[in-house]
């Protein structure tokens, strides 16, 4: 936290793109960054989108190009630790480097888990499982918890199509659990929410 430094990036702007090589590690300290790739012309899949905490541990650890864009959903606020500074900081304290290995373990975990929800939860399950996990309040917010991702990322997430999920969004909605904004989702009733994660 000494050696970082904090940015602010509004909508859209880039922390990085692919094949960008490593500079440092990242962590989210509020709003959202999508991590986006392009397998085909005019196609972007969001492999992940990062609410709170770190990532871009993989290139630091294996020194290889960056696999994703890391992009801005609405206002974020990021700290930067460079990659010089990261070298200095595990010269003086080599356990960081085991350390950087279990947060990236962490991460594979999660996108198992992601894998596991994918397989087993229904279409209803999937996007509200990930809008619980995408609103999680800061210390001292309330709801509502707003989510800065449109229909289209929410759909790419959770593998449902966008008519689909605009119109699972729309029943939530009416139950009172979210309300739909131009680009962003606000949770109101979280508690709701809960209750479709486990049809």
């Amino acid at each position: 936290v000494q050696v970082g430094r904090i940015r602010e990036y509004h909508n859209g702007e880039t922390l990085y793109r692919i094949g960008d090589p490593p500079d440092g590690l990242y962590a989210v300290l509020s709003g959202l960054i999508r991590l986006v790739s392009y397998p085909n012309i005019g196609c972007e899949l969001v492999a992940a989108v990062v609410n709170q905490g770190w990532l871009g541990e993989v290139s630091v650890i294996d020194r290889q190009p960056r696999r994703h864009d890391a992009i801005a959903s609405g206002k974020v606020a990021v700290m930067k630790i460079s990659l010089s500074d990261w070298r200095a900081l595990v010269s003086k304290m080599p356990t960081f480097t085991e350390d950087l290995a279990r947060l990236s373990c962490a991460h594979i975990r999660r996108q198992m888990d992601e894998i596991d929800a994918l397989m087993t939860h229904g279409a209803e399950g999937r996007l509200s499982r990930l809008l619980l996990q995408l609103a999680r309040p800061e210390p001292g917010q309330r709801n509502p918890v707003r989510v800065d991702l449109g229909q289209e990322t929410l759909a790419n997430l959770t593998g449902i199509s966008r008519q689909r999920t605009n119109k699972l969004l729309r029943a939530m909605e009416a139950l009172g659990a979210i309300r739909i904004g131009y680009s962003y989702i606000e949770v109101i009733g979280p508690d709701a929410l809960a209750v479709l994660d486990f049809r």
